[in-house]
């Protein structure tokens, strides 16, 4: 949903910027009046484009464990792809869209900007918010773990070293059918299996 306001966002706001801010840059029609309907970026074709060059570009599986270049890596990716894309789309169906007029070049050139900066901040931003409360104890799921040996004490001290996933790890389960163990890793052991 985020990536979907953001994309029409910065579709609407290319406008505003060729046709507003930067008026006397290159050439502009001088027949009739521009206005928004007849020169923009259709927002109703540009976000689902964008949105499927995204998916493509794999944006939508957990990232987590990845670092952010790699996911600025890929939303450059899709935005190359999302505007060519867009590109063809609007000049394919201009005659229908905008009654045989094309968006300025520029706009697009804007619009590639607009969009790749927002969904980066958005994204990094995101990122940094949801590690900042994890850290500090909030939105986090709360797991046991199964089995006492090795294997389950290293995945207890991986998770506390990783609090950025989120993942608390309280207490374990033997991975035996009953135990008398109470205590693993500083953690309650509740019992075994069948327990």
């Amino acid at each position: 949903a985020s990536d979907t306001v953001i994309i029409a966002a910065a579709a609407v706001l290319a406008y505003f910027v060729r046709f507003g801010l930067l008026r006397h840059v290159g050439t502009q029609p001088e027949d009739e009046i521009v206005t928004y309907s007849r020169y923009a970026i259709p927002v109703l074709m540009a976000v689902p484009i964008m949105l499927l060059a995204m998916m493509w570009a794999g944006l939508y599986r957990p990232r987590r464990d990845q670092r952010f270049y790699r996911e600025a890596w890929d939303i450059l990716k899709a935005v190359i792809v999302g505007v060519a894309l867009t590109i063809a789309a609007i000049t394919f169906f201009a005659k229908v869209l905008l009654d045989g007029r094309d968006p300025s070049r520029l706009q697009y050139v804007i619009y590639a900007i607009l969009v790749l900066t927002m969904l980066m901040v958005w994204r990094y931003g995101f990122r940094t918010i949801v590690r900042a409360l994890r850290r500090r104890g909030w939105n986090l799921r709360h797991v046991l773990i199964i089995g006492t040996g090795r294997l389950g004490q290293v995945v207890c001290r991986t998770l506390e070293r990783n609090t950025w996933t989120g993942i608390k790890p309280r207490g374990f389960v033997s991975h035996h059918a009953s135990t008398s163990r109470t205590r693993c890793v500083d953690r309650p052991v509740l019992g075994g299996l069948d327990e």
